[in-house]
């Protein structure tokens, strides 16, 4: 779309040659205006007009805001609604915010607070995704006691019998979620068993997955491996979708019931930062929560 005419140019004898780079501050002050305009489009109010820009900001000259957004729209940051005569952002911006999500990396995003996690806890903390209905490692990093969980990246572990598994599984959207229970339980009726402590009732199942979504976090002891415990958090990703796991894993003689339950903040927190690194919670336009 085009942009409304803008106000005339100035006279030839009057125009100016644009300051160079370090010159003066008014080109800085108009670009200070202009990323601020922009801010002003959001899901509460999608479209603005120049009067309207105007008194939200102050301006007293109507022509300083309507020379900006002409600029804005010219460059495709902005473009003009002929239906209600205000201004939309426009293609460009998703464009931009296209190159931002497929550059943040959740092992990226999540290794700074992975090894901060390993750290206080002096446990192993890994990074899983949901792949073909199990919870595969992504990523890890191994806690420098001599007695340890160590497993290897591409591992893949049941999800109803691990706490990183049991995250991906309770943020699914419910029909996903049944259908992944279908196939695990598949013709018995039951989920497949690992040690004694599995769970293998769906129906006990899904009301512990019910406890994960309300608590945000998730703990497994002993149920995949007799000798391992976890606690897992989600990380979400910029629209709220739950994309990884990040989960505290080691040895059940020093992950007990109490030390499991004091680490739940710690491993909260730590996947909320890595969500945030992935753009959560950034614009008040976030889906509701699963």
């Amino acid at each position: 779309m085009t942009a409304p005419p803008g106000p005339a140019p100035a006279p030839a004898a009057r125009r100016r040659t644009p300051p160079r780079a370090g010159q003066g501050s008014g080109s800085v002050q108009a670009v200070r205006r202009a990323l601020q305009l922009l801010k002003a489009f959001d899901h509460d109010r999608p479209e603005w007009g120049v009067a309207d820009l105007c008194d939200r900001f102050g301006y007293r000259h109507r022509s300083t805001v309507s020379r900006l957004m002409t600029t804005l729209a010219a460059e495709g940051l902005v473009e003009w609604n002929p239906a209600t005569s205000r201004y939309r952002l426009g293609l460009v911006v998703l464009e931009l915010a296209g190159v931002l999500t497929e550059g943040l990396d959740v092992r990226a995003a999540a290794r700074p607070a992975m090894e901060a996690l390993c750290r206080s806890s002096g446990e192993t903390v890994s990074l899983d995704v949901l792949h073909d209905g199990e919870s595969v490692v992504v990523d890890q990093v191994t806690s420098p006691s001599s007695v340890r969980y160590v497993c290897w990246v591409g591992r893949r572990v049941p999800v109803h019998a691990s706490s990183a598994g049991k995250v991906l599984l309770a943020f699914q959207d419910g029909a996903a979620t049944e259908a992944l229970l279908r196939r695990l339980t598949g013709p018995t009726g039951s989920l497949p068993r690992h040690t004694g402590r599995t769970v293998t009732d769906p129906a006990a199942l899904r009301r512990e997955l019910a406890d994960v979504r309300a608590a945000g976090v998730a703990t497994a002891s002993g149920e995949v491996s007799d000798e391992i415990a976890a606690v897992a958090a989600p990380i979400r990703d910029h629209q709220g979708w739950v994309v990884a796991a990040l989960a505290v894993n080691g040895p059940t003689f020093r992950l007990t019931g109490e030390r499991l339950a004091a680490l739940r903040p710690d491993v909260a927190r730590a996947g909320a930062e890595v969500s945030r690194r992935l753009g959560f919670g950034s614009h008040r336009g976030d889906r509701p929560l699963p």
